[in-house]
């Protein structure tokens, strides 16, 4: 799923996203064999359909009062299963501790990520994850409700996260084809725990009802850590392709921050050379070449020409004002010239292709894009790594 352009992929990665052009892709949980949906929204990646495993405890599924013996979970599983906040938090920790002892009627403190009942890899989002997603789709909760639905009249699915009115149960079920509430891993106070609130006009935090009350779970998709230094990256999926969203920012000989400042590290990521760049990337990841760059560019109408090369100069439109402080580094290092504050317009990556002793680079700027070479004395100069899946 798909940042807006590549132009530049890397600067503007998991900040902006088309959010019409999203497909699904699937995961299949282990535990069961059961295959969901899945859609990255900016920079995360959602379940697109409610989770729907059996637990141990605290789980039901919907039936129609009119047939109640239809079990909806085996007959169509379209709403999933509804789970108390305890089942959601596996509080009896048999799939990971980070939640365990959290239940109703008593303060727990969970350890972020909480992967509860979620698949491995997945994790139940916090209420910071829900108000990401929130702001990515815009803060429209139409993009978030699946259409066809009438008291939903004004959905458009625009992100494809396809929620469902599903309501919530305690001692029957609740508010169904009105409203969906999903829990969060945050904690209010012993008897009460944030989810997220989706009615037909507003979607919000809420907490009302208690942890007693069984409500369905969207799991998120854990992001990578580097595991050097325990630093976590933000990803996106391009294509094929999964991309750190961020700059790479690691300690290493041949790296180092614009003005020696850390701040300017922790905010831009490391400048490194290129012999550093190509050894630097997490176990599971590998700087790009030239042509992981062309690849990722062809789902992005307008970005190449017809022999694949860049058209940077017309990429122009494609690239919003999101060039700031948020991934851009200040500044880079040329050794054939300054060391210049580009002030947020320009950026260099280093890829792996070289020809003839000549290191490629990608050099994104406000007006557009391309595939540079450089051959004087490209050992000394330092640019930014962004690493991308093996």
């Amino acid at each position: 799923m798909k940042a807006t352009t590549l132009s530049i992929l890397l600067t503007l990665i998991g900040f902006a996203v088309t959010l019409a052009d999203s497909k699904f892709d699937y995961m299949t949980d282990s535990r069961d064999g059961r295959t969901y949906k899945t859609v990255t929204i900016g920079s995360q990646t959602w379940m697109a359909e409610n989770l729907n495993f059996e637990y141990v405890r605290s789980s039901l599924c919907y039936w129609d009062p009119n047939d109640p013996t239809e079990d909806e979970c085996k007959t169509f599983g379209r709403y999933g299963r509804y789970y108390t906040w305890d089942a959601a938090m596996d509080s009896v920790g048999i799939y990971s501790k980070n939640g365990k002892g959290c239940g109703d009627n008593k303060r727990c403190s969970p350890t972020y990520p909480v992967r509860g009942i979620c698949p491995e890899g997945w994790h139940l989002p916090d209420t910071a994850e829900w108000k990401t997603l929130y702001k990515a789709i815009g803060q429209k909760p139409f993009a978030m409700q699946a259409k066809g639905y009438e008291n939903w009249k004004y959905a458009t699915n625009a992100s494809n996260f396809s929620a469902l009115p599903g309501g919530d149960f305690v001692e029957g079920f609740n508010d169904f084809g009105e409203e969906a509430y999903f829990w969060s891993s945050t904690e209010h106070n012993q008897y009460l725990a944030y989810y997220w609130d989706l009615d037909a006009n507003k979607a919000s935090l809420n907490v009302a009802g208690g942890k007693n009350v069984a409500r369905t779970v969207r799991c998120i998709k854990n992001v990578d850590t580097d595991s050097r230094k325990g630093k976590t990256y933000k990803t996106v999926k391009i294509g094929n392709q999964i991309w750190m969203a961020e700059n790479l920012n690691i300690k290493t000989s041949g790296s180092d921050c614009f003005e020696n400042l850390q701040k300017n590290c922790e905010q831009y990521g490391r400048r490194y050379t290129r012999n550093a760049a190509m050894h630097v990337c997490p176990n599971g990841w590998h700087l790009p070449s030239k042509a992981d760059f062309v690849n990722a560019a062809k789902y992005y109408e307008g970005m190449l020409d017809g022999d694949n090369e860049f058209m940077w100069w017309n990429t122009g439109d494609f690239i919003p004002n999101l060039l700031n402080d948020v991934v851009m580094p200040k500044g880079f290092y040329f050794v054939n010239g300054s060391d210049p504050n580009v002030e947020d317009s320009q950026a260099v990556f280093w890829t792996t292709s070289d020809d003839n002793h000549q290191a490629y680079y990608m050099f994104p700027f406000k007006k557009g894009a391309v595939l540079a070479m450089m051959s004087r004395d490209y050992a000394k100069s330092k640019f930014s790594v962004r690493c991308i899946q093996d």
